[in-house]
């Protein structure tokens, strides 16, 4: 397994982390609410100067 840090201009890293991040709060929340995809990849495209945010991606076999 290899952990990696998601870079804000890798957008397929982006969607990973967006997608595994939804599954994993609806495991336990039939209605979750989460932010979408564009709004994730445009908060770390376009960083705050207020707060800094750091993604990590888990990757086992090739797979996130």
């Amino acid at each position: 397994m290899d952990i990696v840090d998601v870079s804000p201009g890798d957008e397929a890293s982006i969607r990973a982390f967006s997608e595994v991040e939804h599954v994993a709060h609806r495991h336990d929340r039939e209605y979750a609410v989460l932010a979408p995809f564009t709004h994730l990849r445009r908060a770390l495209q376009e960083p705050s100067p207020y707060h800094r945010r750091l993604l990590l991606l888990a990757i086992v076999d090739g797979v996130p």
